[in-house]
């Protein structure tokens, strides 16, 4: 995804844009102290470059580069290529278009730098124009252990380098120019050149195969030359921050079985910022810092564009009674207009373990610890005197798997997360309990559903501007959507990896070998997939280019530091979330770690960082590891490196952009540019009951009008007027298809789905009919649909949407069969409290698993048989392979259970291998004495490999 791959479709980018001109880098320039912005230019072929990409990302951060992935033919644009300062190419394309070629060469005219990275000399390999560019192309190659030596040292690149020795492939060249200036060869072969090209720059190497050269710091340093370089000399490296470390001083009980590697001491918020990435084009501003923020973990603003933050003191592990936390919620204000809060107002304190707020019923509602909380202000003072429960039951032994992500829908209806913690309790009369996935509330308490259920942890929710609903799990699936089907969450992330800028990761899933201990004493944790994403708004403004508008999710990762972005796109009424190589925000910073990012009302995004060095609930291995684990009442590991007092809360938006204007009055918030405008008023209209605009929203709703419309037929139907039926007939789709959603007839309307043109209105006519009764005449329609329209109801979604309007569904409750081998209760008990405070987060509360990363229990041969096999693996742990039947393979590392008593060991497993459809005798005390004892000495993970 180049500048966005998240970020620019560049064919919608027009060369003139006002935007791109005032951001276009000038090569002529005095040199200014600045990143390098490097377009990495890759494809999908064997050199795999997004790894090549991401190997040299995490090293760029501290050394000033910025770098943007793309592999997309057409963003070889001059509207695209001017944000860059150079052009590196890794990649095999075989064609390139007159127009591409003539974009890419007057870029070097004009002073652009071009770097060809080993394939980069095997690209468009029958174009002279691009051959001569490079200045040579790749004959054929050899391959072997070599280092190339230095022809020119008095050349810029090569003073003071030190060549290094790697495996790579022995390239062969033709097609030499003859300006050529050849800086290294490898024996009497050309290997690395220089040359120029009207005011441009060429710095070719023919190093980097694979990961074997990429991981050298001798190639590493070669391409920062390289870069530099090429981009010529109006442009020098910035005053980055001296990142300063130390080994911490742990009190004797942290025992660790390696050593203590260092870890960076924190930055001021100033120079933080320093070296923080965000795409060409854009800014990053600091808006509040402590000591006046302090561990924000949620934001949110209410109709009169305040920003409301919640800032929890007692998470993860301080649970208070009732009313008396640390934790608070305060407004945020900036009075005099110069991007930075400057007035801070505590509206409520006393709660604990808050993690989210919205705006509802002229108050705010708080999720606070076990309880959904509901917060008024009534004398105007800002300070709330009103405070009513209004449900509870949210379990808090594990309190990274509670509730968060509080939203107002479209339809009035507060929607939010939950993880597997869980929830147990009454609403409306109406027992319920679930865990794990998306769930909705009125803000009147009188009613709360289950939306679907999500495979681990649960902490992203996001609307489009057509109200689908979308969000993300912690753990490996970063894109979900809800349908409303009354089944899971649909996946749709394409992609699980996260790019951060710095190797500075320290992360507690997933690893194999957890972490890599290096020569500086730092550690680089090697898994790069999420473990502890966060968050899933999506852009719903227009402060930023048009390519971003309603197609780009924010997946917040702390763990790496950074916002990534996602490219929505959606195909038969499902939606697919590409994640390929870039962020919103990306710092090499190891104390930055943003927990949300949202969508503000100037249009801007929105970023909480709860800047602390620990942010993870599960220990992340070295410098951490201890051989006995202490957890705190909130499941998460103790340690005095976490919860130290600092957050800040930054803006991102394109450097020149104004603020999202401020709506004059509700009717014109409906049509305003910005989702978060149109919402407020609508919800406004609502809640004050204004049925005095009935009349101009129905002319609205029956009107051509886009998001006024819309916003219009949304506020009608939660003032409870009557809804025209001609809507299910609209021209335009996004009408049509709310007016299905609102149907609140007995019937179903004169509609005939095999002629609407747009699946996702069709998607909304199959969920209308699975609510309604099944009628003779519904299901002739519906087999009629069958039988001679499937091809329009192709795709998972639509499939399963058509089951469900045809009750062909499987029933999601299944008898439990009777168990043959008893298990005590009070052993039952046992267990299932260890497990959920040592097991849930990877196995999940239904011992599924997560796909790809934790293999499930449910059903598991290996656990379910001879009990010695799992009680190896809980005192030694497990690496290696693990197949599972129907299911992708697990490949990654289990670390022992440490700190549980044989007995407790007995206990869980007993618990583990009696739950769900295992059904296996209990494991007694003495035998798992009897395994610690016959393996005592023994340091390292079992390996699968091991149990065949």
């Amino acid at each position: 995804m180049g500048f966005l791959r998240s970020n620019l479709r560049i064919n919608q980018l027009a060369i003139g844009l006002c935007w791109i001109v005032s951001t276009s880098i000038s090569h002529a320039q005095e040199s200014e102290k600045r990143p390098l912005e490097v377009l990495f230019f890759g494809d999908d072929a064997y050199h795999h470059p997004l790894d090549r990409y991401q190997d040299f990302k995490e090293v760029s951060g501290q050394r000033g580069i910025h770098l943007t992935y793309e592999k997309r033919m057409e963003a070889l644009n001059p509207a695209n290529l001017s944000q860059y300062d150079a052009v590196l190419i890794y990649a095999n394309h075989q064609e390139i278009s007159p127009e591409q070629l003539a974009a890419l060469t007057h870029y070097v005219d004009d002073g652009g730098g071009f770097v060809p990275v080993h394939c980069g000399s095997a690209c468009f390999k029958k174009t002279d124009g691009y051959i001569a560019l490079v200045g040579g192309q790749i004959e054929n190659h050899g391959e072997g252990v070599f280092t190339a030596r230095i022809t020119d040292p008095d050349h810029p690149t090569m003073q003071g380098y030190k060549p290094f020795e790697t495996w790579d492939e022995t390239y062969h060249h033709h097609r030499l120019e003859k300006d050529l200036t050849i800086l290294q060869r490898n024996g009497d072969e050309p290997w690395t050149w220089v040359r120029t090209q009207g005011k441009g720059r060429v710095f070719y190497t023919a190093y980097g195969h694979d990961e074997r050269c990429w991981h050298q710091d001798g190639f590493q340093e070669l391409l920062t030359r390289g870069l530099r370089w090429a981009a010529g000399e109006g442009i020098s490296p910035p005053d980055l921050p001296e990142l300063k470390y130390e080994v911490p001083l742990l009190p004797e009980r942290y025992q660790t079985s390696q050593p203590v590697p260092k870890i960076q001491q924190p930055l001021a918020p100033e120079e933080s910022l320093k070296l923080a990435q965000v795409p060409p084009g854009f800014e990053v501003s600091l808006f509040a810092s402590e000591p006046d923020v302090v561990n924000p973990i949620a934001i949110h603003w209410d109709h009169r564009g305040r920003l409301w933050v919640v800032e929890t003191l007692d998470y993860p592990n301080h649970q208070q009674p009732e009313d008396t936390g640390n934790d608070r919620l305060k407004i945020y204000e900036d009075t005099d207009g110069d991007g930075k809060a400057d007035r801070f107002t505590v509206f409520a304190d006393g709660l604990s373990l808050a993690t989210s707020v919205v705006e509802a019923n002229g108050g705010v509602i708080v999720s606070d610890g076990p309880r959904m909380l509901f917060l008024q202000d009534t004398d105007g003072d800002d300070h709330a005197d009103v405070r009513k429960v209004l449900f509870e039951g949210f379990k808090k032994h594990d309190t990274h798997a509670g509730q968060s992500n509080l939203r107002y829908g479209f339809d009035g209806w507060i929607y939010a997360t939950i993880g597997y913690a869980g929830f147990e309790g009454e609403v409306g009369g109406k027992p319920m309990k679930f865990d794990t996935g998306a769930f909705r509330f009125l803000p009147d308490d009188s009613k709360l559903e289950f939306l679907g259920k999500t495979s681990n942890n649960t902490w992203g929710l996001g609307f489009t501007e057509q109200f689908d609903v979308m969000g993300s799990t912690a753990n490996r699936q970063p894109s979900w959507q809800i349908v409303g089907d009354n089944g899971p969450a649909d996946r749709a992330d394409r992609g699980t990896r996260f790019f951060p800028i710095t190797q500075d990761v320290q992360q507690s899933d997933g690893w194999e070998p957890p972490i890599e201990l290096l020569g500086n004493g730092k550690i680089r944790a090697k898994s790069r997939h999420y473990t502890a994403a966060a968050g899933h708004a999506i852009y719903t403004a227009r402060r930023f280019p048009e390519s971003w508008w309603n197609r780009t999710a924010f997946v917040c990762e702390p763990t790496g530091h950074l916002v990534s972005v996602g490219e929505m796109r959606h195909e038969n009424a499902e939606f697919f979330t590409y994640f390929e190589g870039n962020n919103l925000y990306a710092s090499a910073d190891a104390w930055s770690a943003p927990v949300a990012a949202e969508v503000g009302p100037d249009g801007a995004v929105w970023i909480a960082d709860w800047y602390n060095i620990i942010v993870q609930h599960n220990r992340p291995g070295a410098p951490f590891e201890q051989t006995k684990v202490d957890r705190g009442k909130g499941a998460a590991y103790v340690t005095p490196l976490r919860e130290k007092p600092l957050g800040r809360i930054y803006r991102v938006y394109p450097k020149g952009s104004k603020n999202t204007a401020v709506p004059s009055d509700l009717i014109d918030g409906l049509s305003s540019p910005n989702l978060f405008w149109r919402q407020k008023s609508q919800q406004q209209i609502v809640e004050q009951r204004r049925t005095d605009l009935q009349e101009k929203l129905l002319q609205l709703a029956e009107s051509d009008e886009g998001f006024a419309g819309d916003h219009a037929l949304w506020a009608l139907h939660g003032l409870g007027a009557k809804i025209p039926t001609a809507l299910v007939h609209h021209t335009r789709p996004e009408r049509r298809r709310i007016a299905l959603t609102i149907w609140d007839s007995d019937e179903m309307p004169d509609f005939d789905p095999a002629k609407e043109s747009d699946a996702l209105v069709r998607r909304e006519w199959l969920l209308l009919a699975g609510r309604m009764p099944l009628s003779s005449e519904l299901s002739a329609q519906l087999q009629t649909l069958h039988d001679q329209h499937a091809d329009l109801f192709q795709g998972v979604i639509l499939q399963r949407c058509l089951a469900f309007a045809s009750r062909d569904r499987e029933s999601q409750v299944i008898a439990e069969k009777p168990k043959t081998h008893p298990v005590s209760a009070e052993q039952l008990k046992r267990g299932e409290t260890i497990y959920g405070q040592t097991c849930i987060a990877c196995h999940q509360a239904d011992g599924t698993g997560v796909d790809s990363a934790f293999p499930p229990l449910d059903g598991s041969k290996r656990l379910t048989g001879n009990p010695e096999v799992p009680i190896r693996i809980v005192l030694h742990g497990l690496t290696g392979v693990v197949k599972i039947d129907g299911k992708p393979d697990v490949n990654s590392l289990m670390p022992p259970v440490m700190g549980l008593s044989d007995a407790d060991i007995a206990d869980v497993l007993s618990y583990v291998r009696h739950s769900w459809s295992n059904d296996a005798r209990a494991v007694q005390v003495k035998e798992v004495e009897a395994i610690r004892s016959a393996h005592e000495s023994r340091q390292q993970p079992w390996n699968s490999a091991d149990f065949k």
